[in-house]
């Protein structure tokens, strides 16, 4: 929805700009509003290339003025028509090959052919070409507010969201058939670790511990279902214990963690663990064992990273 408030946003100011001044160039503004909200809305960083295409907006207006009002009118051959085009455009596209001004460079020379027009028959005036400079100004300008009054996402804010969805998907891993479980939980974990390195250095320094929450829920959910996994495998008649354990997992996982509640997992896994040890001994079941016990360490790191991320230990 944001996507959308921000075009409908600067739409709507354009609009009831050209309503209420009826300035015939106003049309063009909204154009070019439109056409940079459905290019850059959707875009976290739609501010930034906003700027980058005003600057080339600035640096197109005197260039055309210079080339189509000055040169332009003296010269009567196609020849001379190319040099006074052909050596801004050689330079923009130049700019166009470096990443770092190529949406600057994009907008000099877009806006450059549109600010002189070429034409068979040539009509050179001053008034009509500082309107259209003053439109393309104020197109470009109603887009970049919109993108920066309406945030796609705060980092921080984000990141908490981030956390959320983790735990309910862990939640969710308790009881979920274990048929594609493991793709179904890892996709989503890694979209999620991508997300939180692409904001990770906007975040202020006490926030990037999103990033150490990231990593403590992939490995949860890891142990979980290898547990899970292991106990399969086993054929262990302890689907009551297991019940009982992955229940209160599951009470626990939903409170999220916190730096009082790092033992919430002891009792719960010292009671699972009771019954696996008096289990006859095979492989999976160790390796179910270690799971319970690696799931206890991972819920108490995460517990009291919790507490140094709030400034508490």
């Amino acid at each position: 929805w944001v996507f959308g408030a921000r075009s409908a946003l600067a739409f709507l100011v354009v609009s009831c700009f050209w309503l209420a001044t009826a300035w015939p160039a106003a049309a063009g503004a909204l154009l070019l509003t439109c056409v940079v909200c459905s290019l850059f809305a959707s875009r976290e960083n739609g501010a930034q290339i906003g700027m980058s295409f005003m600057r080339g907006i600035f640096l197109a207006i005197p260039t055309a003025f210079f080339v189509g009002q000055i040169l332009l009118p003296q010269w009567s051959s196609f020849a001379l028509l190319c040099l006074g085009m052909g050596v801004p455009l050689f330079l923009g596209a130049l700019g166009m090959a470096k990443p770092q001004i190529g949406a600057t460079a994009t907008s000099f020379c877009l806006h450059f052919i549109i600010l002189i027009s070429p034409l068979n028959a040539m009509k050179f005036d001053v008034a009509h070409f500082f309107n259209s400079a003053q439109a393309m100004v104020i197109g470009v300008g109603a887009a970049v507010l919109a993108f920066r009054l309406l945030i796609l996402r705060n980092p921080a804010w984000h990141g908490r969201r981030l956390l959320v969805a983790t735990l309910h998907d862990l939640v969710r891993l308790t009881r979920r058939n274990l048929r594609g479980a493991e793709s179904w939980f890892g996709g989503r974990m890694a979209d999620r670790l991508l997300q939180l390195a692409r904001h990770y250095p906007e975040l202020p320094e006490p926030a990037r511990s999103r990033w150490d929450d990231g990593l403590l829920g992939l490995d949860i959910g890891d142990e979980l279902l290898h547990l899970r996994l292991s106990l399969a495998v086993a054929q262990a008649p302890v689907s009551a214990p297991q019940r009982r354990y992955l229940d209160q997992l599951e009470k626990i996982l939903e409170q999220g963690p916190a730096s009082n509640r790092a033992d919430a997992l002891e009792h719960p896994s010292e009671e699972f663990l009771k019954n696996l040890y008096a289990l006859p001994p095979s492989d999976a079941v160790k390796l179910a064992q270690g799971a319970v016990l690696q799931l206890q360490n991972s819920w108490r790191a995460w517990c009291h990273q919790q507490e140094e991320s709030h400034g508490l230990a």
